[in-house]
């Protein structure tokens, strides 16, 4: 094999083992504070897994605000962590509902009182694909 082919060959098989992984439908994804501020590709219908220290004790809790673009699956404020059996996590779970870019912001609000949004907030972006 001369050496351009060989050269050639190489950087397909380059090219195709670092070419994105496209997330489907069935595949969950599971995010945690580091990935705020990122871009996340998802899909409609996909299930994202939003994995948070839990608020336990302190008065507060992790309110996902409202928007047309998703709908909240389930909210547990004290679970098993995924990652970390031994420790208790916050886990949000959403699904989206339509394509486009979207930002699901969670704020940390006060149990029982108040409501309103705090300075305390974590944006997580996405871009979603049909």
């Amino acid at each position: 094999m001369s050496g351009s082919i060989a050269a050639a060959l190489l950087m397909t098989i380059g090219a195709v083992a670092t070419a994105p992984v496209q997330p489907t439908a069935d595949t969950p994804l599971q995010l945690r504070t580091a990935d705020v501020g990122r871009l996340i590709a998802a899909r409609v219908g996909q299930e994202v897994r939003i994995v948070l220290p839990p608020e336990l004790g302190t008065g507060y809790y992790w309110r996902v605000r409202p928007d047309a673009a998703y709908t909240v699956v389930d909210q547990v404020d004290a679970r098993a962590d995924p990652d970390q059996p031994t420790r208790d996590a916050a886990i949000i779970r959403i699904a989206f509902a339509r394509p486009g870019d979207s930002v699901v912001v969670l704020d940390n609000v006060p149990q029982g009182g108040g409501g309103g949004r705090s300075s305390n907030q974590l944006k997580y972006r996405f871009t979603v694909a049909p």
